[in-house]
């Protein structure tokens, strides 16, 4: 563990749970971070290191408080687009046969 608990003054750590709490954050979900998978930790620690007007290269779209856009290629077929969303868990019938579209191209 690096130097952040050792660093961080309580009166920022309440101030962070200040901030989560107005944006309806919750102590279960608090703890469903914890039990996150990896690569949601590891998603949500690289928001917060790069903000979210800085682009590492690797973003799926721009968040803000009230809204989060996702840029979306229609050419993909969608059993693809799962794999890239590295879920935990996975429906099987979520695939092109079952959730068709006419369209195509990109979009944000």
């Amino acid at each position: 563990m690096g130097n952040l608990v050792k660093e961080t003054r309580y009166s920022e750590v309440t101030a962070t749970l200040e901030v989560l709490d107005r944006w309806g954050v919750t102590r279960e979900d608090l703890t469903t971070f914890r039990k996150a998978s990896s690569y949601v930790q590891m998603e949500v620690a690289r928001f917060m290191r790069e903000g979210e007007n800085k682009n590492s290269g690797r973003s799926i779209g721009s968040f803000t408080p009230d809204s989060f856009v996702l840029a979306m290629n229609y050419d993909e077929p969608i059993e693809s687009l799962v794999l890239a969303g590295r879920y935990d868990y996975a429906n099987s019938d979520i695939t092109s046969l079952h959730f068709p579209t006419k369209r195509s191209g990109a979009a944000n």
